[in-house]
């Protein structure tokens, strides 16, 4: 089955499927059988996968920071409870 992707960019890869492959090429990094090459292939592929990551990861960040900031910009912390903190 197709994982979902998400509709306002069709070509996005969703966070959960970039971790799935990562720990999926871990796995094969950690397999004894695997020769060198291919390790150094997979270890090429999670890098770019990982920094593909920390960029979605950075950019779901400034999007809270956005919409949680006050009319003024400054960003609004919310306790676990709902209520503001000072």
């Amino acid at each position: 089955m197709a994982k979902k992707q998400d509709s306002a960019d069709p070509g996005a890869t969703s966070f959960q499927s970039i971790t799935e492959t990562i720990e999926n090429l871990l796995q094969r990094l950690d397999d004894p059988e695997t020769n060198l090459e291919d390790s150094l292939r997979h270890f090429e592929q999670g890098i770019a996968l990982v920094r593909q990551a920390q960029q979605m990861l950075s950019e779901a960040e400034q999007k809270v920071a956005l919409l949680t900031a006050s009319a003024d910009g400054e960003p609004q912390v919310a306790g676990i409870d709902g209520e503001d903190e000072p």
